[in-house]
This record gives structure tokens, sequence and C-alpha cells, in this order.
């Protein structure tokens, strides 16, 4: 699975005192009911129970999946590969 969008909305949750944590990269921001975002990709980390392994969910503008694992991450200012 490849995606690749420029994400115009970076936004950071938490929950429980940071025990769970949420990462979602959109590309147009995605609460606009009438045009939702075509491309997103969410990273949500559960702390509160090992094994601590981030999860993700993403929407390639066709099809939509979650669940996945992370096994590997590289970020830097432009970019975020897994």
């Amino acid at each position: 699975m490849y995606i690749k969008f420029t994400a115009r909305d970076v936004s950071y949750t938490e929950a429980i005192d940071g025990e769970i944590v949420q990462v979602s990269f959109e590309e147009d921001g995605g609460d606009h009911p009438i045009k939702p975002s075509k491309y997103y990709f969410h990273i949500s980390v559960n702390y509160e129970f090992p094994p601590i392994i981030p999860s993700a969910e993403w929407f390639d503008g066709s099809e939509s999946d979650g669940g996945a694992n992370i096994l590997n991450y590289k970020i830097d200012r432009n970019s975020l590969q897994l």
C-alpha cells in the first residue's frame, strides 16, 4: 500500500492523561461536511496496556483500511514514511 499526499491539516490529540495518543494527517482538514477529506492517515498509540505498538488507519481516495501495526518509521520536517 502506498499513499502520497500533502497534509494540509495535522492534528494531535490525547486521552486519559496521555495514555492514548492519536496523530492525524489530512489533505484538507476532513471536518468539512460538504467536502470530506480525500486522503487521510491516522496513527494511534495506547500506552496504557503493553505491548505498545502504534497502529494505523488510512484512506487513499478510493479504499480505506486500518488496524495495521507500524513496524518501522522515518520522520523528518517534510515527510513521514512507515
